[in-house]
């Protein structure tokens, strides 16, 4: 797994960042070697470092072996909602961050699209920021079982919503998959 497969494993780097940490923070003895020469600067992050950081999403002692991953969407003007992830792929992602690498971002944009089996897609977004006298913005609609443009329709008004730039929304259609002619 790369940094960005990792970074794409969450609604924006800074929750990637706290969950890197939560990981990091255990006795150095409970962590793989590989890990801890990270640690120490004797090894750049690689692959299997993302691995074992993605791995450990889905370590919770008390949780039973059939537990389906779950995801709340904050919706426009609408309650949020509750999905499993496996019944709603991400079909699309297009992410902005006002600084590289990721992780040194004072301010990040993120527009998602996921699918469901019977045709519904789900368009939601988030824009976060650290500063002080600016708040974070959220939105997201349920697009019907229709043709394409009120799927591409929805991805504007969510982009709207949260303020993202037109580039991101052209990157995000242009992730959509192909639609066959």
């Amino acid at each position: 797994m790369t940094y960005e497969a990792y970074l794409a494993l969450f609604p924006s780097a800074y929750e990637a960042t706290v969950h890197e940490n939560a990981c990091l923070s255990i006795a150095s003895e409970f962590l793989p070697q590989f890990v801890r020469d990270q640690q120490v600067g004797d090894a750049e992050p690689n692959e299997a470092y993302w691995d074992w950081l993605a791995s450990q999403l889905h370590q919770d002692p008390d949780a039973e072996e059939d537990e389906r991953r779950t995801r709340v969407v904050t919706m426009t003007d609408h309650p949020p909602v509750k999905i499993y992830e496996d019944e709603w792929p991400r079909i699309a992602k297009a992410s902005w961050y006002n600084n590289q690498p990721a992780s040194a971002a004072s301010r990040e944009c993120h527009l998602h699209v996921r699918r469901h089996a019977d045709g519904r897609h789900l368009v939601y977004g988030i824009k976060t920021t650290q500063f002080e006298k600016e708040v974070d913005l959220r939105g997201g609609e349920l697009v019907a079982a229709t043709d394409g443009s009120n799927l591409i329709a929805a991805i504007h008004r969510v982009a709207d919503t949260i303020e993202a730039r037109d580039h991101l929304v052209a990157e995000l259609i242009a992730n959509l998959p192909p639609v066959e002619l």
